[in-house]
């Protein structure tokens, strides 16, 4: 329901939701070599004051995310975090935790495989629901418009 009532009224702006997305697709910009996905809260229109914007990386060198967050001088705390992913099971991935201005983010890293097969969601086992730089655009711009 509360997806139905976003897709339909959107985000107002300047809303908590708005401004992660507009973050989201920020850091989705400097992270595009990654084809970056979000993923989380966000995904499913549920945001507050202490919501993460979580982001899925994918690369096979297991130090290029690191690089790039040293590249761009962003302190970040490193953690393994369970994933589920096809193929592999169960395993850890690294993910990284940091803050831009006042919006805390999660950036975790997967291998290249997992661009198309997606991590399993552990309450579900589902495919997790990601969204693209373009998905996310899609879904800020899709409030009720009576232009359109």
């Amino acid at each position: 329901a509360l997806e139905e009532h976003r897709r339909i009224f959107g985000a107002p702006p300047g809303s908590d939701l708005g401004v992660r997305y507009d973050a989201a697709l920020e850091a989705m910009t400097v992270f595009a070599a990654f084809d970056p996905r979000l993923a989380g809260d966000l995904v499913e229109g549920r945001s507050g004051a202490g919501t993460r914007v979580c982001l899925h990386l994918h690369t096979d060198d297991p130090e290029a995310v690191l690089l790039k967050l040293q590249e761009l001088g962003i302190p970040a705390d490193r953690r393994d975090v369970p994933v589920e992913l096809p193929g592999e099971g169960s395993t850890r991935q690294p993910a990284w935790r940091f803050l831009a201005g006042d919006i805390p983010f999660e950036v975790l890293q997967l291998p290249g495989s997992a661009l198309r097969e997606p991590p399993r969601d552990p309450l579900d086992g589902a495919p997790m629901r990601r969204l693209s730089a373009a998905a996310v655009r899609a879904l800020q711009a899709s409030p009720a418009d009576p232009a359109a």
